[in-house]
């Protein structure tokens, strides 16, 4: 009995590796560029910027001189560490430095030692790839900072975030955009899409998607209602206070943020 079950398992075991086989052959013919093929939408860096003549550099730490305290937070935050955090680096190293890492740990094109497209690449022997150049305007130490302030504030000279423009007196140019009250803005990076064809319905990473839908999403909280604690303060020293966010972000690694899953709004 025994010996007669070992067969049928054996057999058994066969005919799954031969539907899995099978069905991955499908795959493969439906999508014959890869069941990872990248495309253009997950190799967009933010364009990249040049310094404005009323600043020192794209640098955090030219930015904190007169924003201090928002510099502080982002100091002791993950995204100021998005390229040299431990995770992301061993992931890098296993892809062998797959630079679509970069897009969102590295957001400013500026950052990027590469300028990635999709456009008329062939695939004769790989799963996907992305056509790639050198990027002259490269900034090595830019890079370090990984989520630095000018990827998410800078485009095109101009200083955006949440606060009316009549309501603004700053040393450089600056503008409102909605954005930075919106999930949006978060969501350009932490919700990586889909491949072209792919096994899976989300990302890698899907926490974009994941806050569309359930009760947090019904009840209309966006990001930063939770990842941006609200707070009164100058946004430079000699400015009055106003309303405002702290720059944490706290997340997973955060035990006091752990704790608000149990709770509901």
């Amino acid at each position: 009995m025994a010996i007669l079950a070992l067969k049928i398992m054996k057999k058994l075991i066969l005919i799954i590796l031969s539907l899995i086989i099978v069905l991955l052959v499908i795959v493969f013919l439906l999508n014959p560029k890869g069941i990872y093929q990248l495309s253009d939408n997950t190799a967009k860096f933010i364009p990249q910027q040049a310094i404005p003549k009323e600043l020192v550099s794209l640098k955090a730490e030219d930015c904190g001189v007169c924003h201090s305290e928002i510099y502080q937070e982002w100091q002791t935050s993950l995204h100021s560490k998005a390229f040299i955090d431990p995770f992301f680096t061993a992931y890098l190293k296993k892809d062998k430095g797959d630079p679509t890492y970069l897009v969102c740990h590295t957001p400013l094109l500026n950052q990027s030692p590469v300028i990635l497209s999709s456009e008329s690449v062939d695939y004769p022997d790989t799963w996907g790839a992305l056509k790639s150049i050198a990027n002259p305007d490269f900034d090595p130490e830019l890079q370090k900072e990984g989520v630095t302030c000018a990827a998410c504030h800078l485009k095109d000279g101009i200083i955006y975030g949440p606060y009316k423009k009549g309501s603004l007196d700053a040393p450089h140019p600056v503008a409102y955009d909605e954005k930075f009250l919106k999930k949006s803005l978060c969501q350009q990076c932490h919700e990586v899409p889909s491949k072209d064809f792919s096994l899976m319905n989300e990302g890698v990473c899907s926490t974009g998607m994941e806050s569309n839908s359930g009760l947090w999403s019904a009840k209309g909280f966006v990001c930063q209602d939770c990842h941006m604690s609200p707070v009164t303060r100058p946004l430079m020293a000699g400015y009055p206070a106003r309303e405002g966010r702290k720059h944490l972000w706290p997340g997973g690694y955060s035990n006091h943020q752990l704790q608000k899953v149990f709770s509901r709004p």
